[in-house]
């Protein structure tokens, strides 16, 4: 059974890079009527707030139950890289999942395809961290003061700020009573689009030094 989920494990990375990369090119070939660029008369909108903290809740609560060892005894979870690590993870979903969403100002109804592959995202990635970092990931008992560690923890910390500073400046674009999109000037403008690019590839790195799936 155990040799069974390793390598479902392995298989879920692989299929994860591969999809990214189709998902890549067909946003840049057909992109997504999504935000901005949805039309009036798309069907099955969800309130954004209640959208935005559901389709990220698989994230926060897969690695929850991992942690209690809902199912399965955390066996891993006794090292300290490997809650460390999990906890970064939880960090940033429970951001996502249980701030983020509440401080959204308005917002259009999100269609229901597109809050349907977030979810479906969230629990495909939720499990395939949680799992992995609970049960299989070994690291070594000096592995907190490895500079690859603390390398990438800085990352990951520059990362989320940097992406939470972002999400301020939009939100506070808008003066009261005004609506519709405003895009970001001068100083903005270069944070937004830093805060964008940074956390997704930050994120990235993190994993890569911290997992090999991460390199997949």
């Amino acid at each position: 059974m155990e040799l069974a989920e390793r390598f479902l494990l392995d298989a879920l990375a692989y299929l994860e890079c591969a999809l990214g990369v189709v998902c890549y090119v067909l946003l840049k070939l057909v992109g997504s009527p999504y935000g901005r660029y949805a039309s009036s008369g798309s069907a099955f909108g969800l309130p954004a707030r209640a959208a935005w903290a559901v389709q990220e809740l698989p994230s926060l609560a897969l690695p929850l139950l991992a942690c209690v060892g809902a199912g399965a005894p955390a066996e891993r979870l006794n090292r300290w890289p490997n809650c460390i690590l999990l906890a970064m993870f939880l960090v940033h979903y429970a951001q996502r999942t249980l701030v983020f969403p509440f401080l959204i100002r308005g917002g259009k109804p999100m269609p229901l395809y597109a809050f349907l592959l977030a979810f479906i995202f969230c629990t495909y990635n939720g499990y395939l961290q949680s799992r992995y970092l609970s049960q299989y990931a070994v690291y070594a008992d000096d592995w907190l003061s490895d500079p690859r560690f603390l390398t990438g923890s800085a990352l990951w910390l520059i990362g989320m700020l940097i992406n939470i500073h972002s999400d301020h400046v939009l939100r506070n674009l808008r003066k009261p009573g005004e609506t519709g999109y405003k895009i970001p000037r001068g100083i903005h403008r270069s944070l937004f689009s830093q805060g964008f690019a940074r956390h997704c590839l930050l994120v990235n790195v993190l994993l890569a030094l911290f997992s090999p799936r991460g390199l997949l």
